[in-house]
């Protein structure tokens, strides 16, 4: 039996083409209602209007626990082999957490989306529900890259992109002539709704483009029940040019949309269903999951802003698609493609699986599982009656202890059983680089040196050697991988110096130009006053680069330390030309983290310094190697404040510091999941007096060993290397000029 949990009227667009497939099929199949959003207008009249009716219905409650308790009570009653969460929303994490403490199979609808925007609960929501997921319903070729970045590909026939199911149905719908300057709206995020002036204003646009005095477009807006409480009163009343309307049934929304001539939504349902309809959309949203949307030139992102809205918004409306709405979203046959992936021969198909022996599982047993899922793809479970291996006990022994700094034996593997390697504790030691916890080898600055790293010492450190180990125990157990197509590799871009002259004040102009003077450094006086660009600012170098190599993947961490000290030298984030500088380049690197200041002990408010260029808090952070003395430095990191951190590899030695490639969960003393960690092999200093014939081949080897190991690349460099003249400003660039030639030759050569 199938269980699919709803709570919200997208997720119940999805689940009927969904069900139907599955019910052809002859599955037997439950729908569980959160609750979330049920009253008779939202919920009643979508299941009236798809003849479904959910098996049982959740009271909701604001306390995510009793959510995810009262829906486990209803799942361990049914006990389905499989359960099937869709989307994004609060339902969608509670019904994943539901099925995975009681251990059942779990797919995800709607895998892989990302926004990046810590605002946004959804984000949280449709990541650790694709960490928790067995199969992986992808919409897009997008989101599959997102899902095998994060080390979350299961496999084929597991991670899948089946295309859009809210496709199913509408691309085949005839085309319908629009009615003339007409627009329909709707409105229900809470950045949108709950706060008073942010709803004012999008309010009163939009009243204004109805009005006959100014554009007079015939405006239709359903009312959804949010912003009906928010705004306490008929709206009728206070924009009366407006045509308000009841919340729609999904035929009459569809027919809506036809009918409109643009669609203004912060909905990410709307948007598709608008491309699928050939209409033109405005997305009042700072970002949006669905990238696709947005490179089409179809859809157009409006920022929703307090004030001075009209004209922006108006210029949005008039605005057309040039493009003929080609189907970037699959063919229109998504739901039989996941019925295809839960169902074979006529019975429910179960998740890739090993199944070991141990009668009472510690934590310890519980994370190195998560860990082999992201290696392997395979499910690790635990059961008396489970496969033996070849376990050494240290698993049943606290992390705390002192018995996992020894790792004396001189086999192939840190911890051994009766001569046999005990892979499964060697990669949980890998992994948390439980050698590095408390030691005294650190060098002038604290930093633990790979030197003295058994890593180093026994050869590990040159490939991702936990997945080696991983793949020596699937061969113990006659398992076959089935991970597909890697993704693309990573280049890390810190910016630290974000110029070299330009945005610092007057004080400083003054004071550094006296220097340059003194000291006779003339080409710094030529690069200062008489150069267009500042030697440091690599915008459209790197904007061109992502261009041209589109199958390279480009992250970039922002310095934006207010404080300064003997290691901090770029400019400050709070000063003008850096905000817009940051906010230029989070345009083409949508996703940019935060790079905390060298001896900064306040992330929290560096991050907040940054949110006010990217308009929201970055969701990852790549750390200083001065601290990341461990396990201080991650257990200091606050609970969600950034769900990746970047920081891996050694500040002078090349290597797979924790023995992994792929992001994988970090555990905290307390037992519980903090970020996720995402391993880096190399940068530009590691390199440093090489030429770029050298380097380029140094690359492709360092790729090739990834390949072979099943993850991506990930390297790292710096913002001002790749700047028109970056020596000009600093001769401490000069020998990096080779670097990035060398990585332009690599780039070049693999495309």
């Amino acid at each position: 039996m199938i269980t699919h949990i709803v709570g919200a009227r997208p997720q119940f667009i999805k689940l009927l083409p969904f069900y139907r497939a599955l019910a052809a099929k002859g599955v037997e199949q439950k729908v569980l209602h959160s609750g979330q959003h049920w009253e008779p207008a939202m919920s009643e009249v979508f299941f009236a209007d798809f003849g479904l009716q959910a098996d049982h219905i959740l009271d909701w409650s604001i306390d995510m626990t009793s959510n995810q308790s009262n829906m486990e009570q209803v799942l361990a009653q049914w006990r389905p082999q499989t359960v099937v969460v869709y989307g994004d929303t609060y339902s969608t994490l509670c019904g994943a957490r539901a099925a995975s403490s009681l251990s059942l199979n779990l797919a995800h609808v709607e895998a892989g989306l990302r926004s990046f925007n810590s605002n946004m609960p959804e984000e949280a929501c449709r990541v650790e529900t694709d960490h928790l997921a067995d199969w992986h319903f992808a919409p897009s070729e997008t989101a599959m890259q997102h899902l095998r970045a994060e080390g979350l590909d299961r496999g084929a026939g597991q991670t899948i992109n089946t295309g859009d199911i809210m496709a199913d149905g509408l691309m085949a719908m005839p085309d319908v002539k629009p009615d003339a300057r007409s627009i329909l709206v709707t409105l229900h995020r809470n950045t949108n709704v709950d706060d008073k002036a942010m709803r004012e204003s999008i309010l009163s646009t939009i009243h204004d483009l109805a009005s006959p005095d100014k554009e007079g477009y015939q405006v239709a807006w359903p009312l959804h029940p949010r912003l009906r409480k928010a705004m306490g009163r008929d709206p009728s009343e206070d924009y009366p040019h407006i045509q308000w309307l009841p919340p729609l049934s999904h035929a009459d929304m569809i027919q809506a949309i036809q009918r409109a001539e643009v669609v203004l939504t912060d909905s990410g349902g709307v948007q598709k269903e608008a491309y699928f309809l050939k209409r033109h959309c405005v997305v009042l949203r700072t970002e949006t999951e669905w990238k696709e949307l947005i490179a089409s030139g179809c859809s157009t992102l409006l920022p929703p802003m307090a004030e001075d809205l009209y004209y922006p918004m108006r210029a949005a409306v008039k605005a057309r698609c040039e493009s003929l709405f080609p189907p970037i979203y699959g063919d229109g046959k998504a739901a039989e493609y996941m019925a295809n992936a839960l169902v074979h021969e006529g019975g429910l198909v179960k998740p890739r699986t090993l199944t070991l022996a141990h009668a009472n599982p510690s934590n310890l047993h519980h994370h190195v599982s998560r860990l082999f899922h992201v290696i392997t793809g395979w499910r690790l479970d635990w059961s008396e009656t489970g496969m033996a291996w070849s376990d050494s006990g240290q698993l049943d022994v606290a992390l705390e202890d002192a018995s996992w700094m020894q790792c004396v034996d001189e086999g192939p593997t840190p911890f051994v059983a009766s001569s046999a390697p005990d892979y499964l504790a060697s990669i949980l030691w890998a992994a948390l680089r439980r050698e590095e916890w408390g030691s005294e080898s650190l060098d002038e600055h604290g930093r633990y040196q790979a030197v003295h790293s058994v890593m180093a010492q026994r050869g590990w450190l040159s490939t991702a050697i936990c997945h080696r180990w991983a793949g020596a125990l699937m061969q113990d157990h006659q398992l076959v991988g089935h991970r597909q197509m890697m993704a693309q590799p990573t280049v890390i871009i810190d910016v630290d110096h974000l110029r070299a002259f330009d945005g610092y004040p007057l004080s400083h102009h003054l004071l550094t130009l006296w220097r340059d003077l003194l000291k006779g450094k003339w080409t710094r006086l030529y690069a200062r006053l008489l150069q267009d660009k500042d030697p440091f600012d690599a915008h459209d170098h790197l904007a061109m680069l992502q261009l041209s190599y589109p199958s390279i993947r480009w992250q970039a961490f922002a310095w934006v330390g207010p404080e300064r000290n003997d290691h901090d030298h770029g400019l400050p984030g709070d000063r003008p030309l850096a905000k817009e500088a940051l906010r230029l380049l989070h345009r083409i690197m949508p996703s940019m983290g935060i790079h905390p200041s060298y001896h900064g002990t306040d992330v929290m408010a560096e991050s907040a310094l940054l949110a006010q260029s990217l308009g929201h808090l970055p969701l990852r952070q790549r750390r200083h190697y001065l601290k990341m003395s461990l396990p201080d430095a991650y257990e200091d990191l606050p609970h969600g404040m950034a769900y990746q951190d970047w920081s891996m590899s050694y500040a002078n030695s090349p290597g797979y510091r924790s023995g992994m490639g792929l992001p994988y969960p970090w555990l905290r003393q307390d037992g519980t999941l903090g970020h996720v960690v995402v391993p880096s092999v190399a940068m530009d200093q590691h390199v440093k007096g090489r030429d770029a014939a050298s380097i380029a081949r140094w690359l492709h080897a360092l790729e090739a060993d990834a390949m072979a190991s099943g993850h991506p690349l990930v390297i790292a460099s710096h913002w001002r290397f790749f700047g028109p003249n970056p020596a000009w400003a600093d001769a401490d660039c000069l020998p990096y000029l080779e670097w990035v030639k060398g990585m332009k030759q690599w780039m070049k050569e693999r495309a």
